[in-house]
Formats: C-alpha cells, structure tokens, sequence
C-alpha cells in the first residue's frame, strides 16, 4: 500500500466513523423537529393501517368523529375526507367505479386518478407498526 492508497483509506475511515457516531444525534434531533412541527400545525397521528393492500381496495373509517376514505393503490395508500368538499355532506363509496358520490349535490369524485380530484387528502407517515394519518386536532367542547 502506497502512502496515497494510505490516506484515502484513512479519510474514508474517518468519515464513516464520523457518520456512525453523529448519526444517533440526527435522528434524535429530526424526531424532535418533526415532533414541533406535529405540534405547530395541530395534527394528531391515528394509526389506519397495518400494511398497504397489492389491490386495489377503497375502505371507510372514522376517526375522532371523521370520515376518512383510505385508497389502497398499486402499493401505495392515500386518505380523503369523507365529506363533499361543496355541501359538507357524506360521501357514498362506488367500489366498482373507484369514485364516491354525494347523493345530495349528485357530485361524483374519482379516486382512481389522484389528482386533484376535489377531496382534501390527509397527510400519511409509515412506522414500523404501520400507516398513521394526521388529523387536526379538534377544540374539545
């Protein structure tokens, strides 16, 4: 090994010692950032989902008196409200057609194309217990 060879060694060495070292330090520093924002925007985390479905599947829950419709597609899970964006009423899941439809209004979403089809979409974070969506939280009464 040449002294050159030796160096490059050296500072690759020192670099992923530096790495290993600091790393628990991030993590630690950006669940603590996340944690803030959590808080400075008022969501809550409510756990939807184990693991996402290979078909593609749309499913209701409620949540802390909300209707949330989970989408699972191709791998990949999105969640809506479930209330119309216009009149604020319930909407009715058409599996076969992937779309939900309010029968006061007679408007009709897609939930095939995720995008902008009209329904607020809810933020979604994956641990290792599985899906959680954030809610606002709600002013208790």
């Amino acid at each position: 090994m040449n002294r050159l060879e030796f160096l490059k060694e050296i500072k690759k060495s020192l670099v992923e010692t530096v790495q290993y070292a600091c790393a628990p330090i991030m993590e630690d520093k950006i669940e603590k950032w996340n944690h803030s924002l959590d808080v400075l925007s008022q969501l809550q985390w409510w756990h939807v989902a184990n693991r996402v479905s290979e078909t593609n599947k749309i499913e209701e829950k409620y949540i802390d008196r909300q209707t949330i419709i989970l989408v699972h597609d191709n791998k990949k899970l999105y969640a809506y409200d479930g209330l119309c964006p216009s009149c604020k009423n319930l909407l009715t899941i058409v599996q076969i057609d992937s779309t939900c439809k309010c029968m006061y209004c007679e408007k009709e979403y897609s939930l095939a194309s995720h995008e902008k089809n009209g329904l607020q979409e809810f933020p979604l974070k994956r641990a290792e217990d599985g899906y959680y969506v954030g809610l606002r939280k709600r002013k208790s009464v």
